[in-house]
């Protein structure tokens, strides 16, 4: 990965996808968002709307890099474990639109394990969300000062947090090289 440009971390979802920018260079923070789509919308105007807004954000900042934390099928035939992979089904049509993205800009894509970003932002494979949270409130401490809606969306959102964690986590990984 290339040490300019801005990463986009992105918190795969059909109906909220969060969204965190950082500097590849500095792991700075450039800007946090969210979209959000309604189940009462038709998949394909869902999906549209998700590309729509992404593509929007890469060509209003200079990015470089996509990065997002990978999904897995489970392979048990349960009525719970169907209803979860009929959700990953719907999230992997939206990592089709990341990629696709990825393919139209150029774009370097990374992709992280839940594991990898627990470890190197909240400090234990184990960790929960808040424990993210809280890190990534005192990472960017400064720069949220002068940004209290920001300080917000990572504490109360946790699709903006894990998005800005994976941007983090694609950061720090890019260091280590």
């Amino acid at each position: 990965m290339e040490d300019k440009g801005q990463i986009l971390g992105i918190d795969i979802g059909i109906q909220n996808v969060g969204i965190g920018i950082i500097e590849a260079s500095d792991g700075s923070l450039v800007g946090l968002d969210y979209i959000s789509t309604s189940s009462k919308w038709k998949m394909q105007d869902r999906i549209r709307t998700i590309y729509e807004r992404l593509k929007y954000i890469i060509e209003e900042h200079d990015i470089t890099c996509i990065t997002y934390e990978e999904v897995h099928f489970q392979n048990i035939n349960t009525k719970e474990a169907k209803m979860k992979n009929e959700a990953i089904f719907r999230l992997n049509l939206i990592i089709g639109v990341v990629l696709l993205l990825a393919a139209q800009y150029n774009l370097h894509v990374t992709v992280q394990s839940p594991v990898r970003i627990k470890l190197l932002i909240g400090g234990s494979g184990a960790c929960g969300k808040d424990a993210i949270q809280k890190r990534l409130l005192y990472v960017y401490r400064e720069e949220l000062s002068g940004h209290p809606e920001w300080r917000d969306m990572i504490g109360k959102n946790d699709h903006v947090a894990d998005a800005l964690a994976q941007a983090r986590t694609t950061f720090i990984l890019s260091r280590e090289k």
